[in-house]
């Protein structure tokens, strides 16, 4: 991200020192400087959109190399269901899922402790 922010930097520099020699050795009359503004406007604001997709690309590839998820252990997955389930089976009453919620904690607190051991050791 860097090296992108200082290429868009150094090519902003560029361009503004081209479009302000342009101007002050131009003696045309002033409507074709406004042309060669808005040209030097477009094409900062073509540059600035590339270095914003660029970017997004890098983001993106960055995101791709990280690790995965591992899946979750047939535990956490069995007492996730059940909490879904009875959710969805009491829409009206979500408070009588407490059991089902405490044991998918309970089996979720399980796996954190054994990732913890694991970092630990």
């Amino acid at each position: 991200m860097k090296k992108l922010h200082d290429q868009a930097q150094k090519d902003f520099e560029s361009l503004s020192s081209k479009l302000s020699d342009h101007s002050s050795s131009s003696s045309s009359p002033s409507g074709s400087k406004e042309d060669s503004a808005k040209a030097a406007g477009d094409k900062l604001r073509d540059l600035g959109r590339e270095s914003v997709q660029n970017e997004v690309a890098e983001l993106k590839r960055k995101l791709e190399q990280r690790k995965r998820v591992k899946e979750v252990d047939e535990s956490v997955e069995k007492a996730k269901s059940d909490v879904v389930k009875c959710l969805r089976d009491n829409d009206r009453r979500p408070l009588d899922c407490w059991r089902e919620v405490e044991a998918f904690k309970r089996e979720v607190g399980r796996l954190e402790g054994s990732w913890v051991e694991k970092v630990v050791q």
